[in-house]
């Protein structure tokens, strides 16, 4: 994937409006293209005993929520307009069922989505918006360390790698990024050598595909000493001072809602630096 040209982040009533200035600063930093979708909840109609039935009480919800959404998409556009990016900004108040299908349709039409670690985030809104930018919009996603560090600047790059498939999205999804970089570690949590997976020597045939590139790569076998692959991952991203992380998202059953992996959480968790992820 070339360096991002659009940039698709989202703003919430649950959401630290501090995010937005560095959602912006790295559009700035790439000379990129800023989508902004601004998500409110829309009370659901009240049900009595026979009927559905949309109380004045309820439209004047509606209609609260709708103006102070209004009010927020404002002050978004406000700021936008204040900074030197192009950018476009889009409001949807809608059922919770919705956030989905709205979070992935907008991530979609990015190069990639900026999300705010888990440190930050709360709120449904999140919750939602998140899994779905993961697993239904065919786009890598950002999550930005304190900094702002423009992706496009990273110079040493660490790779979670286990030859799935998601690892190998999240390595397509930012060849160019490793291209640009001084050095890639390949981070290899006790890997094994299995037919038509790791090779006999594990880590040589993603090694020998990223020098290809004109990459400059290590391959670094990590043992796991019951610490979790994510912490493991981490703690050596932190001993090569790593700018960026690149791993697959794992999730679980589409009937849980997209609950994410236990290795993808134990590397958000234990975050201390810029991480991209692809599915």
């Amino acid at each position: 994937m070339p360096l991002p040209k659009t940039f698709f982040t989202l703003i919430a009533d649950e959401h630290d409006p501090s995010f937005l200035d560095e959602a912006i600063d790295l559009a700035v930093k790439h000379g990129a293209h800023l989508s902004v979708a601004v998500i409110g909840i829309a009370p659901p109609p009240p049900v009595d005993i026979y009927n559905a039935v949309p109380l004045d009480w309820w439209t004047k919800e509606r209609e609260e929520g709708m103006a102070l959404l209004r009010e927020k998409s404002e002050a978004v556009r406000e700021k936008l307009a204040a900074g030197e990016l192009s950018s476009d900004v889009a409001l949807h108040y809608l059922d919770e069922a919705m956030i989905a299908t709205v979070a992935a349709n907008h991530g979609r039409y990015c190069d990639m989505s900026i999300a705010m670690m888990p440190a930050l985030r709360k709120g449904l809104v999140w919750s939602r918006a998140q899994t779905a930018l993961l697993f239904e919009s065919a786009r890598p996603v950002l999550y930005p360390a304190e900094g702002r560090l423009a992706v496009a600047d990273a110079e040493r790059i660490v790779i979670a790698w286990n030859s799935s498939r998601e690892a190998a999205r999240a390595v397509f999804s930012s060849i160019d990024l490793l291209k640009r970089a001084s050095m890639v570690h390949v981070a290899m949590v006790e890997p094994e050598a299995r037919e038509n997976r790791q090779g006999e020597e594990p880590g040589s045939e993603i090694g020998a595909y990223l020098a290809r590139h004109g990459i400059r790569v290590t391959i670094d076998r990590l043992p796991d000493e019951g610490r979790g692959v994510g912490a493991v991952i981490m703690r050596h991203a932190g001993d090569v001072d790593a700018d960026l992380v690149v791993a697959g998202a794992y999730g679980h059953s589409r009937l849980r809602e997209f609950l994410l992996g236990g290795t993808t959480v134990d590397l958000m968790d234990k975050a201390d630096r810029t991480i991209l992820l692809a599915h």
